[in-house]
């Protein structure tokens, strides 16, 4: 006690020295002025080179340099289809665009295989109504023997008896079996049943029959002639120079293709009423519910407002669909909706699995989140987050090579430019919701007519649907899957 007592008096009888006016100051703080929230910037778009297009023979090269990128991304298109080879797609040419990359002159299914495995190269074929692709991507340093496996299985392909018969009872298997037996592969080839006229080349039906039918040698004859007749396009994305890459294309592909013009899509014309496709599945939970409606074409004035009309109705987790369905009703964990655009057609499409008591209930629902984008449109904030949507895809093209090859064959797939795409994307920027309400009206009007595909069981759906005052066509699953290629 005595101690603590002499020295708070020592200190207290310190003495403190006054403070000194003229004593240098702290200097003011420097950097961000935190005293208010900072200035809302714009996304700003990032620049994007243009394809360097070269020619060689037939082949024309569309390369982009990319620095950065440990892949490089390549996109091979014989600019013939299954319309221009034949007349419609058939389960040969199906078969040629499965089985187009399972072999080489030299290697057999098994071999290939394990070089790509190993050589960690991608690929993927494909055979369309108006082209065939070959995509593959693979590490810079393997990009010779990425193009040895484009060039060979184009040249090479073998389709050997084996292959032939696995993929005849694949085939099979899937148009017969495993195809009407899931729900959302019976919806969705339902929806191409009802979308694509019969009579029309896009609208060719599978057949099991036709795909037993299938032989080595024909395919092999059918390769060869598609190869020499087809012009060439190859898309090359990654970070590799054209001194480069020159010489490893004309080495292997100079010979290749014919001289010619690409192919354009053929007018499909929209159904001239509302039609409600039935599936009977008995004994589902779920019903799964799909409808369609025409779009604008590409380069419709209505394409970008189309667009942005899709992000806010269904193209998001935070669309409205979402909203409704999921977010207020319970009715599904998610719904969405897409929008594609063509040169000759265009649809915007709605799909969302509810249980079968909600069905009634969703397709209402739906009905009036259509109708409020008729009379209403959407808001500014869902315009400003489509804008920023858009910047944010524009600018994270070179993500990888996934996603900056994905961008560029888009753009040669739309005969367009980089720097068109980039006026589109700067549109989205000055929308109005006037222009989104009139794309509305256009498209989903109440007497605009609709594809509806309802797959569940039928004693469930009959009561909900004749509440409704619906007129059904019902079919069966195995009907509803050979809906088209």
């Amino acid at each position: 006690m005595i101690v603590a007592l002499l020295l708070s008096t020592a200190f207290a009888a310190e003495p403190v020295a006054a403070p000194d006016p003229a004593a240098a100051q702290p200097a003011a703080p420097t950097g961000p002025d935190r005293s208010g929230p900072p200035a809302v910037v714009g996304p700003v778009l990032r620049d994007l080179p243009e394809p360097e297009v070269h020619q060689i023979g037939a082949l024309t090269v569309h390369h982009v340099q990319v620095e950065g990128i440990r892949k490089v991304g390549l996109v091979l298109a014989l600019q013939k289809g299954s319309v221009e080879i034949v007349g419609h797609p058939t389960e040969e040419l199906q078969a040629l665009g499965d089985l187009l990359g399972t072999t080489t002159a030299a290697l057999d299914a098994s071999e290939l295989a394990t070089l790509l495995d190993v050589q960690d190269i991608a690929l993927q074929t494909s055979l369309d109504w108006h082209q065939g692709e070959a995509w593959a991507t693979a590490p810079r340093e393997r990009l010779e023997t990425a193009l040895d496996v484009l060039a060979n299985v184009l040249t090479g392909e073998k389709f050997p008896g084996k292959d032939v018969k696995r993929w005849t009872r694949d085939r099979t298997l899937r148009l017969e079996v495993t195809g009407p037996s899931s729900q959302a592969s019976v919806a969705s080839a339902a929806l191409n049943w009802a979308w694509l006229p019969p009579d029309h080349p896009y609208g060719a039906r599978p057949s099991a029959e036709d795909a037993a039918d299938v032989r080595s040698g024909r395919l092999r004859a059918q390769r060869a002639a598609w190869l020499s007749s087809s012009p060439l396009d190859l898309l090359v994305v990654g970070d590799v120079s054209w001194s480069t890459l020159e010489p490893l294309l004309t080495a292997r592909f100079a010979e290749l293709g014919a001289a010619g013009e690409r192919p354009h899509e053929l007018p499909l014309p929209p159904s001239a009423a509302t039609r409600v496709i039935g599936v009977n599945m008995p004994e589902q939970d779920q019903v799964a519910i799909r409808m369609r409606v025409p779009a604008p074409i590409l380069g419709d004035p209505d394409a970008i407002p189309a667009w942005a009309l899709n992000r806010n109705l269904g193209g998001t987790f935070l669309s409205r669909l979402n909203g409704n369905l999921r977010e207020e009703k319970g009715y599904t964990y998610g719904s969405r909706s897409s929008y594609a655009a063509g040169e000759a057609s265009g649809s915007f499409t709605i799909s969302v699995d509810v249980p079968e008591k909600w069905l009634g209930s969703t397709i209402v629902e739906i009905e009036g989140e259509l109708q409020e984008l008729v009379d209403g449109g959407v808001s500014a904030d869902e315009l400003a987050a489509s804008w920023r949507a858009g910047a944010a895809a524009w600018n994270n093209t070179f993500a990888n090579a996934d996603t900056s090859t994905g961008f560029y064959w888009t753009v040669l797939l739309e005969r367009s430019s980089v720097a068109l795409q980039r006026g589109l994307v700067h549109s989205v920027e000055t929308l109005r919701s006037e222009d989104v309400r009139r794309v509305a009206a256009r498209c989903f009007r109440s007497e605009v007519p609709r594809v509806w595909v309802l797959v569940g069981d039928q004693t469930a759906m009959e009561p909900q649907l004749a509440a409704l005052g619906w007129q059904v066509e019902w079919v069966s699953p195995e009907a509803a899957f050979i809906g088209g290629f």
